[in-house]
């Protein structure tokens, strides 16, 4: 399935505009820190990182985040928004070291 990107909050690893290939997520398929994932709010299409997911709460929810703004959790996703995850691209080691490494020096990792 293929996704448009609206926002800029990906930025550099997405532009407004560009397309992204999903694969659906199944039910047996576990999402961890750093997957990209694509979602729908509002009817608009986002793609962020996850950052958490919250395996206590009831049902199930993913925190997200944003390369634009990395230490700001997102409002909780539950995963019937999810569209799928990116399946043709992924952060780089740079990009998830930078990302921790700006949460570690405010506090919010």
């Amino acid at each position: 399935m293929k996704c448009r990107i609206v926002s800029s909050s990906m930025e550099p690893l997405f532009q407004p505009g560009d397309e992204l290939i999903c694969t659906p997520i199944g039910k047996g398929d576990e999402l961890r820190r750093f997957d990209l994932i694509v979602f729908n709010l509002g009817g608009q299409p986002f793609c962020h990182f996850v950052w958490n997911v919250n395996r206590a709460s009831t049902p199930l929810t993913l925190t997200t985040r944003s390369l634009r703004n990395p230490t700001c959790d997102d409002h909780p996703i539950r995963l019937h928004h999810i569209i799928g995850r990116v399946s043709d691209r992924r952060l780089t080691a740079f990009q998830k070291l930078r990302v921790l490494w700006v949460n570690l020096l405010k506090g919010t990792a």
